[in-house]
């Protein structure tokens, strides 16, 4: 009777350890692996990928002279030469816009600097000012203009924020205190 007693905790034994090994494989196949901290050097050269790429895009998203962009547009904004203009609409008629309009906005709030906003929607002026300026009757929004030259609109903001561009072109200029309110 002790033998069987035996044979029969070994054969447990082994069950165990083939459930074991199969609960395993189920853990490998729905687990995602520990993410990898990439190095500064890993960081770096992706950021010069990012920048590359921005820069292949063509003249719709290398409008901006003064901070390392092609410019093969003459868009400007006169009077805007000390600030960030962006046109951008507050109505959320159209859900794509409404929602590139408030990115940009806090990309921008992000970074703590006073932007002169206009809402197109608020005040007819400031759209028929954007479209004389573009020399386009049908403006997309958000349209960003920093000192006084025409940057582009969301796509573009992002791209320039996501490879580290932006911060470039902010550093020259002043910062609201942590907790300001507008």
């Amino acid at each position: 009777m002790a033998k069987s007693y035996l044979q029969t905790t070994s054969r447990f034994y082994n069950s165990f350890e083939s459930m074991k090994g199969k609960v395993k494989k189920l853990r490998s196949l729905f687990e995602t692996p520990k993410p990898q901290i990439p190095n500064p050097d890993e960081l770096q050269i992706q950021a010069t990928h990012k920048l590359q790429s921005l820069k292949s895009m063509g003249p719709e998203y290398n409008r901006f002279p003064s901070f390392g962009f092609i410019n093969n547009s003459n868009i400007r904004l006169p009077g805007t030469e000390d600030r960030i203009v962006v046109y951008l609409t507050s109505l959320r008629g159209v859900r794509r816009t409404y929602e590139d309009c408030y990115a940009v906005r806090m990309i921008f709030r992000g970074f703590r600097v006073w932007i002169d906003e206009r809402d197109v929607s608020m005040d007819s002026a400031y759209k028929k000012e954007l479209q004389s300026v573009l020399g386009e009757k049908n403006v997309s929004l958000p349209q960003v203009f920093i000192k006084g030259d025409h940057v582009g609109g969301a796509e573009v903001i992002k791209q320039m924020f996501e490879t580290g561009e932006l911060v470039r072109v902010l550093d020259r200029f002043p910062r609201q205190q942590p907790g300001f309110c507008l």
